[in-house]
């Protein structure tokens, strides 16, 4: 492995999530967008769903799911407490991402009532619980271990679906949509219900936004400007680019750190890129559904799975961070933070980070950072699987309301007034309408004041029903759609892998993973000396058996295509 500051091969470092996978730290809370449109009637840019699923004339004709709102009053009678005409109440467990933060008791009150206005025509009513990030996976756990009441779930990059689904704790949902939700059957396109189903039933909605995420620097504009590198920044085509700009940062501001990470991203880049001699020549794989630990990758034109750690790519990788740490432009503690990026750059700390996100990830990404900045796309890949299955709801198995969940989110991806409740709070209050075709905050308000403030529109439902937040384009939701249209996706989309027979070796090879990879990601650990012993320590664990097993069942999903 060679230690260079320019890279000479293709350098691939690697994201949890999500986006962060951008958490992932996802620019997506005041952006996103929607997915191509797959049905006959492909002309109408307000929907992605696809009559082959079984939806009928009915189905079809709710399919306008764009930025109209919609109100599905729905058969009520349906969901109520059998002959007694009471409402059903559906219990929904919900955390904050990107820079969503928990709103207070008395916001959470005011959303709740004014959704069950709403949702009381279909004979429902909602119990919002929010938990934070950290605590949100045990929390979920717990309740469903306990029998406790939970109906609808956030699915995320903590609790994602491929780990719910091992464990059974996800519905088979299949048949309830058909019944209670046609609307939001119809919606989303077909691919993404195949992402999200085990032997064709349905486990999790996936959310209806832009996928078309972009692997994203984002550096201080002030910083920029005042050592004249604005032209610079706005050009970026390789890592030797960036090397240049750090060179001139570090050298006037020496106590400052040039880049970071948060606890779920990378240094560098994401999952699915590596980064080439320049971007353009970027190399991309599908994670065949292993956001999280990639135990098993196939690169773009493939049909291999092989293990990304043990590719010259990940070495060279490794390599470039640790000489930037040693130069001192990796933030010392980057390894073992516990806070998203945007906050070291907000405290002053740091210059610069590498986040995954939607478009007009720039307006996101000064909310967050509390100060103008200035963002390069550097990277893009084929919307895969994997992503699909980032963020979503779900029903938990241990669900007593079934049914009335999933009228819940029908409403939830077809109406505009509920959707926008729930990310945004209540109009007037939480924020007011700017008059450009924008929403904001009300003037003396913002996010350390605020009573609800959620704004993660890539996570909440149906990003296409949702205002979009001052700093946007005031057509961000119809540009997004348009991108995601033209957006190719990758041709193991529909491919998910069954643990079964490899459980002990994937826990095994995770644990491994948790000791070594933020090290060597950061740029803290000396990959001459860690690299050598994650790899040998992930063949004891069963890596290779794990790469079997998928190698087997890739070749099974590519022939039965």
């Amino acid at each position: 492995m060679k230690k260079k500051g320019i890279v000479k091969k293709a350098v691939c470092v690697l994201l949890v999530v999500i986006m962060v996978m951008g958490t992932l730290a996802a620019c997506g809370g005041s952006s996103g967008g929607g997915s191509k449109d797959t049905q006959a009637n492909a002309e109408d840019t307000k929907s992605g769903g696809d009559d082959s699923a079984g939806k009928g004339a009915e189905a079809k004709d709710s399919g306008d799911k764009g930025t109209d709102a919609k109100d599905n009053s729905g058969d009520g009678a349906s969901a109520e407490v059998a002959g007694t005409g009471e409402l059903v109440t559906v219990n929904v467990a919900m955390t904050p991402v990107s820079s969503a933060v928990i709103p207070s008791t008395d916001g959470v009150t005011a959303v709740e009532n004014a959704i069950n206005e709403i949702a009381a025509k279909d004979g429902i009513q909602v119990k919002l619980s929010f938990y934070s990030s950290d605590s949100y996976s045990q929390q979920v756990s717990l309740m469903m271990a306990g029998g406790e009441d939970l109906d609808a779930m956030m699915c995320t990059p903590s609790v994602h679906y491929s780990t719910l689904t091992a464990q059974n704790q996800l519905m088979d949902i299949t048949d309830l949509l058909d019944t209670y939700a046609p609307e939001l059957k119809a919606l989303i396109r077909q691919e993404y219900w195949d992402a999200t189903s085990i032997d064709g039933r349905i486990r999790m909605v996936t959310t209806w936004d832009d996928k078309v995420t972009g692997v994203w620097l984002c550096m201080r504009k002030d910083i920029l400007e005042k050592y004249d590198l604005i032209e610079d920044a706005q050009n970026i085509q390789s890592l030797s680019d960036l090397e240049a700009i750090y060179e001139k940062v570090s050298a006037g501001e020496p106590d400052m750190a040039m880049v970071t990470c948060g606890p779920s991203s990378n240094i560098t880049t994401t999952k699915e890129v590596s980064f080439g001699e320049t971007f353009a020549e970027n190399k991309v794989y599908d994670s065949l559904g292993d956001t999280t630990y990639c135990m098993g990758i196939a690169w773009e034109g493939s049909k291999e799975v092989t293990n990304l750690y043990a590719s010259q790519e990940f070495a060279d990788a490794v390599d470039v961070v640790h000489d930037w740490y040693n130069k001192g432009w990796v933030y010392k503690d980057a390894a073992t933070v516990s806070e998203d990026s945007y906050i070291y750059v907000k405290a002053g700390s740091v210059f610069s980070y590498f986040t995954n996100a939607e478009m007009n990830c720039e307006s996101d990404a000064s909310v967050k950072c509390g100060t103008d900045m200035v963002c390069v796309m550097v990277g893009s890949a084929p919307i895969s699987g994997g992503r699909v299955k980032l963020f979503g709801w779900g029903v938990p198995s241990t669900s007593k309301n079934p049914e009335a969940a999933v009228k819940f989110l029908n409403l939830l991806y077809t109406n505009a007034e509920v959707a926008n409740l729930l990310n945004y709070g209540i109009e007037g209050e939480n924020y007011v309408d700017k008059g450009d075709g924008t929403i904001g905050f009300p003037e003396g308000v913002d996010t350390s004041n605020t009573s609800y403030y959620f704004n993660a529109a890539f996570a909440v439902g149906n990003y296409f029903l949702l205002k979009v937040w001052e700093g946007n384009s005031p057509t961000l939701r119809e540009d997004a759609l348009e991108a995601n249209k033209n957006a190719p996706l990758s041709e193991y989309m529909g491919f998910a892998f069954d643990n079964t027979n490899v459980k002990n070796e994937i826990t095994a090879a995770t644990a491994v993973y948790q000791e070594y990879y933020r090290g060597l990601i950061t740029g803290v650990s000396d990959p001459q000396k860690s690299l050598p012993e994650f790899l040998n320590k992930l063949e004891t664990a069963g890596i290779n058996d794990i790469i079997a097993e998928k190698q087997a069942q890739l070749d099974e999903y590519i022939a039965s295509k």
